[in-house]
């Protein structure tokens, strides 16, 4: 080889002076690349510890709840339901994840549909439902009273749509509530019981004083409105001492019972009759005139001479007064009831105004 030839010949064995260094920075590189590799796959491992914390922290919370809660994924099938849930209906978790509520055997067809509608549009609007419902007790049947919701929702950062929903077990309020209706009834009705004998006379089942001095002053507020007028009769019953003192006071009560069954049979149904005290009656007829009123007193003393109308001989005499312009209570009280003793002075068993 000629001394040319060797000069254009590269020598193998040589290395440029940079190669060196090219290298030793490619390697560097490399291993900051892994560092930083080995430093994102060990903060990926430590975020998805985290989560996997997290995650079975918030599990463990709604396992927690008395409440039975369910969510669904975007497909409407079971993503997940608490320990609360599988309680209420009796099924085990494992058994119906992933499974759409077309797929729960533990209600009926027409039930799977309805929820399986109202799921997929409470998914598409987003919407929320709810309802009262009851559902059968897995353990002997018997209906539970609960408050059914759920809701759609979605997030359009991370694409996750779903349903979630929960029910409230209100068979218990239920049963307080139904008993505190029935309570409530009962004092209701001991109220109006209390009430209807604070205005009925025992002996005589018909009003008592009270009863027919109320109406008395409603008659009186509708006169004065200008609605019909009205009139009264007091009947007192002659010699009824004498029926106690011969015959004692069964047969005098027997008397007083058989006079108010005259009275009620030859009343209008729009008169009130009542027990005024003793052995005084008062008829309350409204629109009546003093010669209706008069017409009616004279057929129930007629009445209570008939065979069988009384265990007991026994008379009545009568007053009547009419409701007269400038009237005041006291007054027409006193006018029917001077009336009442005319009748007795001019010789008893009579009708007087």
């Amino acid at each position: 080889m000629t001394s040319a030839a060797a000069d254009r010949t590269p020598d193998r064995l040589a290395i440029p002076d940079d190669v060196g260094e090219s290298s030793g920075q490619n390697v560097h590189a490399l291993r900051e690349a892994l560092a930083r590799c080995q430093c994102e796959r060990q903060s990926d491992k430590l975020a998805l510890a985290r989560q996997s914390r997290e995650l079975a922290f918030y599990r463990a919370a709604l396992d927690a709840l008395p409440t039975p809660i369910f969510v669904k994924n975007a497909g409407l099938r079971f993503a997940f339901f608490n320990h609360a849930y599988e309680a209420f209906f009796g099924v085990s978790r494992d058994d119906y994840l992933c499974k759409s509520v077309m797929e729960l055997d533990y209600l009926a067809l027409d039930e799977r549909i309805a929820y399986q509608e109202e799921d997929a549009r409470m998914l598409a609007t987003q919407s929320m439902a709810s309802h009262e419902k009851v559902y059968p007790s897995p353990l002997d049947g018997a209906g539970r009273a609960a408050l059914y919701w759920s809701r759609g929702f979605a997030d359009d950062t991370t694409g996750v749509a779903g349903l979630v929903g929960m029910i409230v077990d209100i068979s218990g309020q239920k049963v307080l509530q139904d008993g505190l209706r029935e309570t409530v009834e009962q004092l209701v009705q001991a109220h109006e019981q209390v009430r209807t004998q604070s205005l009925t006379d025992e002996l005589t089942a018909l009003a008592n004083r009270r009863a027919a001095m109320l109406r008395l002053q409603g008659l009186f507020a509708l006169t004065e409105a200008g609605e019909l007028g009205f009139s009264l009769i007091l009947f007192d019953l002659d010699h009824f001492k004498h029926i106690n003192d011969s015959h004692g006071h069964d047969a005098g009560d027997a008397v007083l019972q058989a006079f108010s069954s005259v009275l009620r049979e030859h009343c209008r149904q729009s008169d009130m009759v009542a027990r005024f005290g003793g052995e005084e009656f008062i008829c309350l007829l409204p629109g009546a005139s003093l010669e209706t009123a008069g017409h009616i007193a004279q057929r129930i003393l007629q009445a209570l001479q008939m065979p069988g109308a009384s265990p007991w001989p026994v008379t009545c005499s009568a007053g009547v007064a009419a409701f007269a312009p400038g009237d005041t209570l006291a007054r027409l009280v006193k006018r029917v009831d001077d009336a009442l003793y005319r009748a007795k002075r001019m010789g008893r068993n009579r009708v007087c105004s």
